[in-house]
């Protein structure tokens, strides 16, 4: 769309003036796409690899939830910065292979089996109390249950 330039009758001549001052005081900035077609966007294409560790994060975050309503003395272990470091190195990589592409992405259900087996069992402790997590967390575990199940399928 072509910005508007406000038009004004003087009332002497009774001529259409433009006021460009607006115009000419501002320089011309950024560019114009014209075609949808063309429109930028910021999508990335979920792999497995990257949902799994999303996934994983998630649920790291529901245990560190429910760590406090919990009688446990210790928080479970989520070995949460070396899951990361594996993500990253094979995600790093120019062009993984498909047996450093597989070994990652079974790298990550273990430790999404992991965390799920935690949160289960923290939940399990709770029972007969409320459920001290938001719908949200409720909603992305669920999803991540499903998730878990759908991969493992095509795992074996």
């Amino acid at each position: 769309m072509i910005p508007m330039i406000p038009m004004t009758r003087t009332a002497d001549s009774g001529q259409t003036a433009c006021k460009t001052d607006i115009a000419k005081a501002t320089p011309h900035e950024g560019k114009l796409i014209i075609d949808a077609t063309v429109a930028e966007q910021a999508i990335r294409f979920p792999t497995d690899l990257s949902l799994l560790n999303e996934a994983r994060e998630i649920s790291e975050k529901i245990i560190d939830e429910l760590y406090p309503h919990t009688a446990l003395q210790k928080k479970p272990r989520s070995y949460r910065e070396k899951a990361r470091k594996d993500y990253l190195a094979i995600v790093k990589r120019r062009r993984p292979g498909k047996k450093t592409y597989r070994k990652g992405n079974k790298q990550q259900l273990q430790y999404l089996r992991r965390n799920v087996k935690h949160i289960e069992k923290m939940l399990d402790s709770l029972a007969g109390k409320v459920i001290p997590l938001s719908y949200k967390r409720l909603r992305q575990y669920w999803i991540i249950q499903t998730l878990f199940a759908q991969q493992r399928k095509y795992d074996v």
